[in-house]
């Protein structure tokens, strides 16, 4: 399979030294992505103020990992809280979206600052992050600031918003 330049994508291969009678049963498979993220957001509006709550589960398999990112509104600045009920989260910075951490298209480059999340120990499993943060409402129409999951695997988002 090498020669074929497919060595490191193939986890089995097989070969018949005589022609086959009848089908040949192909069941193709694809593993878990080593990280995988579920987000949960709910705003709730009052007539002077926004919060944000935000749970972001992050499934890592296959290979334990230290480090984790998330995607905060640009306009968020650092004036929100991270926290995590699961593993102790050793410091978080902004980083620059590239090929070392996470590339990123221009326009969500352009909305989102990078966030990386370096976790007090290798971790397994499921990572919980919870975002919150509490913004005035100075106008009848306003946007609403997002805290999203970024990972190399299969992401998910619900967002509720509830007002008084």
């Amino acid at each position: 399979m090498a020669s074929l330049g497919m060595a490191g994508n193939v986890q089995h291969a097989y070969s018949h030294n005589a022609a086959v009678e009848g089908d040949i049963e192909l069941l193709v498979s694809r593993r878990r992505p080593r990280k995988s993220a579920e987000a949960v957001g709910l705003i709730t509006v009052r007539p002077r103020e926004f919060s944000a709550d935000w749970r972001i589960t992050y499934t890592i398999s296959r290979a334990s990992a230290k480090r984790l990112y998330l995607l905060a509104d640009k306009s968020l600045g650092q004036e929100f809280k991270i926290a995590s009920t699961t593993v102790p989260i050793s410091s978080k910075s902004i980083v620059q979206p590239d090929e070392k951490t996470i590339p990123l298209s221009e326009e969500l480059a352009q909305r989102y600052n990078l966030w990386l999340l370096n976790l007090d120990h290798s971790s397994l499993g499921n990572v919980v992050i919870d975002v919150h943060y509490e913004r005035p409402v100075v106008d009848k129409s306003f946007g609403v600031p997002l805290a999203r999951p970024v990972c190399g695997g299969e992401i998910s988002e619900q967002l509720a918003v509830q007002a008084s």
